[in-house]
């Protein structure tokens, strides 16, 4: 299912065939492997086969300009040129993607340690199946959002459910071997006796027990203001639309971009995608009757997408046409759009 929404997942199939083998292998059932699975295998197939065939009668859905501009080079630059314009990032991608690692939007910088320390200690104590599927799953899925000419915070998630694992795995191992090794310093006598659980200190358990509350709390107070912008752009969004609602007249026919979906949702204006325009299709709308409107964040016009569609659609605009400006809701200007 996973797939289906997302080909990114494509990448964590490897591992969990590897990881089915091995197991079968490691138990001596390596003969029944053909038949056991089979049925998960045919499951699969049937919930993909409706996205295979769509994916091969319109094959332009894989040919993402992500995927196409996918380059090692790509993980030491921090400006890109794609299909979305011009983008220039403060990280370069390497470390970017590397932040559901450490970043407390992820999880917490002291629990990411215990994710390293359950990677070595899971090849020490040679569990090589839970290696193969947990690095198997991180290690692709991360060289190949490293390699994309684009920076997306939530692509990251696609790395979580492994860390999660290893951190969680991490900080048990690290317990219990904290114990073990002072086990050892106290004589087998003392051990015995009940007068004596030095064994399993309470403080050791208040450190541990602190420091995961301590680094989930900080976790939450990170997502808050991260959640709260988020929340704010969309609330910002609507009351923009509803204010361009009240200032246009009814018949106002509106071209724009980047509001778009949101202008057509919450309001009865009718509202055209600037991006899909071009010189001809905004000829006819020029010499339509009827009142017709611009709405754009000129900023990002001339800077993300300049060179661009939606760029080359304004400057055209501005030659053929007068654009008077009517109203500033920032970050975007309307303008009323006349011969």
């Amino acid at each position: 299912m996973a797939i289906i929404s997302r080909w990114l997942y494509v990448l964590i199939a490897p591992a969990l065939i590897f990881f089915v083998i091995f197991n079968y292998w490691q138990a001596g059932q390596i003969k029944n492997l053909y038949w056991q699975p089979l049925g998960a295998v045919f499951s699969g197939a049937l919930i993909l086969a409706p996205q295979l065939w769509l994916s091969l009668n319109k094959p332009e859905g894989l040919a993402h300009s992500w995927l196409l501009g996918w380059s090692p080079a790509n993980f030491f630059q921090r400006e890109f040129e794609n299909i979305d314009g011009h983008f220039l990032y403060q990280l370069p991608n390497f470390i970017f993607y590397a932040q559901p690692a450490g970043h407390p939007a992820y999880i917490f910088p002291i629990l990411g340690i215990a994710a390293l320390w359950a990677i070595w200690r899971l090849g020490q104590t040679r569990q090589w199946a839970a290696l193969i599927l947990l690095l198997g799953w991180a290690v692709p899925v991360y060289l190949f959002l490293a390699g994309i000419p684009y920076q997306n915070f939530r692509f990251g998630l696609t790395l979580y459910v492994p860390l999660v694992v290893l951190t969680g795995y991490g900080l048990s191992d690290l317990y219990q071997h904290v114990i073990l090794r002072r086990s050892r310093r106290i004589p087998a006598a003392l051990l015995e006796t009940e007068a004596s659980p030095a064994h399993k200190p309470i403080w050791l358990e208040t450190i541990f027990g602190a420091t995961i509350v301590l680094s989930l709390l900080g976790m939450l107070l990170w997502a808050y203001p991260m959640l709260d912008s988020f929340l704010t752009v969309q609330n910002q969004s609507k009351t923009i639309a509803t204010q361009v609602e009240q200032t246009l007249p009814e018949e106002a026919t509106l071209i724009t971009f980047g509001l778009t979906l949101t202008v057509q949702h919450y309001t009865r204006l009718n509202t055209l995608e600037f991006f899909y325009r071009d010189e001809a299709s905004l000829q006819t709308l020029t010499e339509s009757p009827g009142p017709l409107y611009l709405l754009l964040d000129l900023n990002s016009i001339q800077t993300q997408w300049r060179g661009k569609t939606p760029e080359i659609n304004y400057q055209w605009l501005k030659k053929n046409t007068t654009l008077t400006e009517i109203g500033l809701f920032a970050p975007y200007t309307l303008f009323k759009v006349t011969k």
